[in-house]
């Protein structure tokens, strides 16, 4: 009687940890909605778009909106264009990512997609 009910406890318990790991995931992909700003004061560009999405990553997400040009290194994807807006390395420009204002120190797509956030990408001059 005793290891019906430990193996009925255990299957209960099973059952949670599966239920609670589903419904994890499904938050995960629950769509979000974010801010991508891109700021090119040289170029005199400046745009604004609202975003939902159920990317998971900046990197994605730039890809769903087919607005970013990338060059690969050894430390993942590099971007080299927004909006057809080119960094030319020979003026030393180069695109900053800040995520609600703060610099965000890794790439897009180490950057995790949150509700409300705002991504700003700002051509700067000088490396």
């Amino acid at each position: 009687m005793m290891k019906r009910k430990a193996i009925a406890l255990f299957a209960v318990f099973t059952a949670l940890i599966s239920l609670c790991a589903c419904s994890g995931q499904a938050r995960e992909t629950e769509p979000r909605e974010v801010t991508v700003k891109v700021i090119a004061e040289s170029r005199d560009f400046e745009k604004e778009d609202k975003v939902t999405t159920e990317k998971q990553n900046l990197g994605d997400v730039l890809e769903e909106m087919g607005i970013a040009e990338y060059s690969n290194s050894g430390y993942g994807k590099f971007i080299t264009g927004l909006y057809d807006i080119k960094a030319d390395s020979g003026k030393e420009e180069w695109w900053s990512i800040l995520v609600n204002g703060g610099f965000a120190g890794i790439g897009v797509d180490g950057i995790k997609i949150n509700e409300g956030d705002v991504y700003t990408f700002e051509l700067k001059v000088g490396y």
